[in-house]
């Protein structure tokens, strides 16, 4: 070895380091990823690209997928586009070419769920019922919202826009066709009423709603890839595809939709299968370790707030203390008769209240008081 490959070796052995039975890198986004090789990676590697949450994406997103998984090896993108190329579903369903799109305007957009497009998909084959698809996404993260439903009437479209509304609050402007569902009393009712501005497009300028557009030909493919040929079970298949779309990195955002949204990465069931560094160091799978650790915080919490209202009212338990009754219990005859009083005898027979001159109280006793009735952080002789 060379005195410049020695001096690159000891350069890129600061960014390892070794948690036994594991190695551990770290990335130029300051992200821990475990290292993986061998079959372990093609197994990754096949679940973030044919898994329920995969979505059958490019190599690059694939790739991309990995990488927020916590996962890392030097040859993942090479390895993820000879997956794609060997992915039968991926090479049987095809696409349009960049070349064939048309160029999409940009809209400004000032602040997340502000703007949204929203558009049908269908007919499609009747799954359970349902024949088409309400799709809506947000312009700004990416992020989308689906619904299957039997019909694509006005009536369906208020119903999931209250619900929608009530979730994500009231944009500025919804965007979408002139579709006879879009353009009616009913819809202008509910846009008049939460103060949303509704824009359309024309057949002359379809770049008006071109990005809900994008995203129903990205739906439309992940479900053609994972459906396979039972048709009619599309419908189950949605939320899968909804997530694997929301996981998708989007170059235009330079993160996902889903960690845009929540400020965090998604974890994946890949993360937990193949034991990412997030879930050997946080996730603790000791179910009896984890019952132990809760019952002696709950044993030391309880007793922590019993003393705390101990030392925080102690006139309570001096009064209680005081006036405490011993009852005895009442005597009976041969014939199993109680021995009943009279009035005047069972008023005499009561204890009398103690009568307590706080004039005359000592100096002792007054001080005790007023040490007790401190709060805890001025009242040095209280301890927790």
């Amino acid at each position: 070895m060379s005195t410049q490959q020695k001096r690159k070796f000891f350069k890129d052995i600061k960014h390892y380091f070794w948690d036994d039975p594991y190695l551990f890198c770290i990335c130029a986004n300051q992200i821990i990823c475990r290292c993986i090789f061998g079959q372990e990676a093609l197994k990754i590697l096949k679940a973030c690209h044919e898994g329920p949450t995969g979505g059958h994406h490019s190599a690059n997103i694939t790739a991309r997928k990995v990488f927020d998984a916590g996962f890392f090896w030097p040859t993942i993108y090479k390895d993820a586009y000879e997956l794609i190329k060997s992915c039968d579903a991926c090479q049987r369903q095809g696409k349009i070419s960049h070349r064939d799109e048309m160029p999409q305007n940009a809209i400004q957009v000032c602040e997340i769920f502000d703007v949204w497009g929203i558009d049908f998909m269908g007919p499609f084959p009747s799954s359970r019922g349902n024949k088409y698809i309400l799709v809506a996404v947000n312009y700004l993260s990416k992020w989308v919202e689906t619904k299957a439903l039997p019909t694509n009437d006005a009536r369906v479209v208020v119903k999931f826009l209250k619900s929608f509304f009530s979730r994500f609050g009231a944009p500025r402007a919804i965007i979408s066709d002139r579709g006879t569902h879009f353009c009616n009393d009913k819809f202008d009712k509910v846009m008049s009423k939460y103060g949303v501005t509704h824009r359309l497009s024309t057949a002359y300028h379809p770049q008006t709603s071109g990005q809900v557009e994008v995203t129903n030909r990205g739906l439309k493919r992940i479900l053609e890839r994972t459906v396979g040929e039972n048709r009619a079970s599309w419908s189950d298949k949605l939320d899968d595809a909804l997530w694997a779309f929301r996981t998708a990195y989007k170059t235009l955002i330079g993160c996902t939709p889903y960690k845009l949204v929540y400020g965090k990465s998604c974890h994946l069931p890949v993360e937990l299968e193949h034991k990412a560094y997030w879930a050997l160091k946080h996730a603790n799978f000791d179910l009896k370790t984890v019952g132990l650790t809760q019952q002696f915080l709950k044993t030391l919490v309880s007793g922590v707030v019993s003393r705390f209202t101990r030392a925080s009212h102690p006139l309570c338990e001096i009064s209680t203390d005081k006036t405490k009754i011993t009852r005895k219990p009442l005597k009976t005859d041969k014939h199993g008769h109680g021995n009943q009083k009279s009035t005047k005898e069972a008023n005499d027979s009561k204890p009398k209240p103690r009568k307590v001159n706080y004039g005359q109280a000592s100096v002792k006793e007054s001080q005790t008081l007023i040490n007790r009735s401190q709060p805890l952080e001025d009242n040095p002789n209280v301890s927790i």
